[in-house]
């Protein structure tokens, strides 16, 4: 049986190429309670659908650059933080979203590069998540279902001719 060092030496050192990405947390309402701590009870929330380092992820189109525990074959990345956050009320997420409170986590995407790009002046509505391609080689357009390598991180309207941040290299979904 081969060793770890021996394993890392046939595939190359690939810990070294990760693409780690801050994004806020789409986790539901929070909840006010008591939690029980280390040093006693203390005040604290509790989420709807939380959010925990190591859990795999999916976009959430709750904002521009938030992530919820993912639940099917579209796997964005995998947590390397524990979530942070100023919550410490009962609060729906829709309120968390419109005054910039989601806790925020530290994500290994599944891809490879984030460019800011332009859409086609004649390219439908764009959703968080959309599968992208190029036809002309200088803007983005959308392809449906097709499983392109390169996925929109925020959303557009039709013919919008808008820039974008864009996930390049996706592997997630393969």
């Amino acid at each position: 049986m081969a060793t770890e060092s021996a394993i890392k030496a046939l595939h190359g050192q690939y810990e070294d190429r990760t693409l780690l990405v801050t994004f806020q947390c789409a986790e539901g309402n929070a909840t006010a309670t008591t939690v029980k701590g280390p040093r006693g009870d203390m005040s604290g929330v509790l989420y709807a659908a939380p959010i925990a380092k190591g859990d795999l992820v999916k976009l959430s189109s709750a904002a521009v650059y938030t992530i919820a525990k993912n639940d099917g074959p579209a796997i964005l990345g995998m947590v390397q933080s524990e979530p942070i956050g100023p919550v410490n009320e009962t609060k729906t997420q829709a309120a968390m979203v419109g005054d910039g409170t989601l806790r925020t986590v530290v994500v290994e995407l599944f891809g490879t590069m984030i460019r800011e790009v332009t859409l086609d002046a004649n390219a439908g509505a764009i959703s968080i998540g959309t599968f992208l391609t190029s036809a002309d080689g200088q803007t983005m357009t959308d392809v449906g279902a097709t499983k392109e390598r390169a996925v929109a991180l925020a959303d557009a309207s039709a013919a919008s001719g808008d820039t974008i941040p864009v996930l390049f290299g996706y592997y997630g979904a393969l």
